[in-house]
């Protein structure tokens, strides 16, 4: 699957360099994320949201202290001096199993080994994009550069991307369930081994994050509709069936977990953030939830790249309209992002509570994005493509701009609420 037209649409404008240059600049937007990710990586918990690293890190030495065979690979956590566990049973159990391994592998339970246990994920979770963007967007430099330089700097990515939390595995397994998923849509076949990767693929996403598992779920069943009719029915059945697989025996782990009795928390955790506050009118409390939102999603996406998706999304729907039906390209694009959307609505309070909670967005943003600039060249490169190229060069140092002030304010001093947090969990817990 590739850009190229088969609609009378213009291709997307970009020259294809040669493939060791390419290589070459995709390496150095690679080590840029690397070296982002790399700042104040040792620092103790102490950052915006940095409480989920005191929180995790203490639930994964449960693992450790107790075994998993009193923990059944749950989280718990561990009371100082009591020595009682106290259970923690809201999410998935990837994140404390990885760090509990990662703890005891090294001897290590520090915040610099956690963050980059996690930042280590996200790396390999940008080397799955790059391939995702190179099936969709095909050899076009411009758009396959400007993704992963969005991808590289913006601080959604550097600054959450080694915060120990569900986001990072969770988008590491969902991009692997949609590369499985597009490389079946190249071949013109899934055939029964590409069948078994695309369902292992699929299995992991609801053990890492709940918010994965609705985003591959949404992906899956509007992706059914690139597929070729012959291929539709195994892959539904194959990705529907290991998302909605792996989510029960998620389900059902938690229950057992704490000896099938349902905590209080569990009930109401889910039901608080669908819950208007006492007085507050329901529709002026969800849109003013939603604009809070997307004040985060703006800051954290670092404004250029987050109006060019605004603009693509609004620029396809006005084509959809005058009846050009989308391509491929663009509705596996707007796929990716479906679902993350769909919680970010549903769940807007929480999402304005927590920016983190719309990492999700990333692929997505970084691809419609670059959608959305490649068809702004190719425009005014019409005309003029000087001005067209003066235009890239602008907008690249704007998001460079807006990144790393973004990522000034965040690293200038610490969060009161996260440190304050962080010690009562380190207090308390071991």
């Amino acid at each position: 699957m590739t850009t190229q037209p088969t609609d009378g649409q213009r291709p997307l404008v970009g020259a294809s360099p040669h493939p060791v240059i390419r290589l070459a600049v995709l390496a150095l937007l690679g080590i840029c994320l690397c070296a982002l990710l790399s700042v104040h990586i040792a620092a103790p918990w102490q950052f915006i949201h940095d409480d989920n690293g005191a929180w995790f890190s203490s639930t994964a030495r449960t693992h450790i202290l107790r075994g998993l065979m009193e923990t059944r690979g749950q989280d718990f956590f561990l009371v100082r001096g009591t020595e009682e566990m106290r259970p923690y049973l809201h999410h998935p159990p990837f994140i404390s199993l990885y760090l509990a391994a990662v703890f005891a592998g090294t001897g290590l339970d520090t915040p610099l080994v956690a963050r980059t246990a996690i930042a280590v994920l996200h790396v390999l979770s940008f080397l799955v994009f790059l391939r995702i963007a190179k099936v969709i967007l095909g050899n076009d430099l411009l758009p396959r550069l400007w993704s992963a330089f969005i991808f590289a700097i913006v601080p959604m990515s550097v600054f959450f991307g080694k915060m120990p939390n569900h986001e990072v595995p969770g988008l590491l397994f969902f991009q692997l369930g949609v590369l499985v998923s597009l490389s079946g849509v190249t071949r013109n076949k899934y055939s029964r081994g590409n069948l078994v990767v695309l369902f292992l693929a699929w299995l992991l996403v609801p053990i890492a994050s709940w918010h994965a598992a609705l985003s591959g779920l949404v992906f899956v069943l509007c992706f059914c509709f690139v597929v070729r009719r012959h291929n539709r029915k195994a892959f539904l059945l194959t990705s529907c069936s290991a998302l909605v697989g792996s989510l029960l025996i998620v389900i059902v782990h938690l229950l057992w977990a704490n000896q099938w009795q349902v905590l209080t928390s569990q009930h109401t955790s889910f039901f608080y953030w669908l819950t208007v506050p006492e007085g507050e009118n329901r529709i002026a409390f969800w849109a003013q939830s939603l604009a809070h939102a997307a004040k985060h999603s703006r800051r954290f996406y670092a404004d250029i790249p987050w109006l060019l998706s605004i603009a693509w999304m609004i620029w396809l729907g006005v084509l959809t309209i005058k009846r050009r039906r989308p391509r491929s390209t663009e509705l596996t694009v707007l796929f990716m992002g479906a679902g993350s959307i769909l919680y970010c609505t549903v769940f807007a309070p929480a999402v304005s509570s927590h920016a983190y909670q719309q990492f999700y967005l990333l692929p997505f943003i970084a691809l419609s994005s670059a959608l959305g600039l490649s068809e702004l060249y190719g425009r005014v490169a019409l005309r003029r493509k000087a001005l067209a190229v003066l235009l890239v060069v602008l907008l690249s140092l704007a998001t460079l701009r807006s990144a790393s002030r973004r990522l000034y304010r965040l690293y200038r001093e610490p969060g009161a609420y996260a440190v304050a947090a962080s010690r009562a969990i380190e207090t308390q817990f071991y």
